[in-house]
């Protein structure tokens, strides 16, 4: 483990088990992850703020990281409200969509985004 402050932490292991590196990522552990068509990683994040202000109680953190664990790019968006379980699909043309629960008040809704092509 390499914080015990509530940072998301992505490893790349080799056939046996044993650490190649590891990256440690601010915000909450890191909700789906997914290898994209570039042959890069791109994860969704449900994030609380321990690194910075969020939009609302909570917003969702895009990612898109190398093989070797390094940000290419972040996309951050939410609303006043508490966005929490994001998921993300990878299409064929290289769009990400991420959907995920938003709370805003009395009612919970399914808010889905699409992330723009990025390459």
């Amino acid at each position: 483990m390499l914080s015990d402050l509530g940072h998301a932490e992505l490893y790349k292991l080799d056939s046996l088990g044993y650490i190649i590196w590891a990256k440690s990522y601010c915000g909450n552990n890191l909700n789906d992850l997914q290898y994209s068509l570039d042959s890069n990683i791109v994860a969704v994040q449900e994030y609380f703020g321990p690194c910075g202000t969020t939009f609302g109680y909570s917003d969702i953190v895009f990612y898109k990281f190398d093989l070797n664990g390094d940000t290419i790019f972040t996309s951050r968006f939410g609303t006043i409200g508490h966005d929490s379980n994001p998921s993300l699909v990878v299409l064929t043309d290289s769009t990400y969509i991420v959907a995920a629960d938003n709370d805003v008040g009395n009612y919970n809704k399914m808010v889905s985004i699409c992330v723009s092509k990025h390459s």
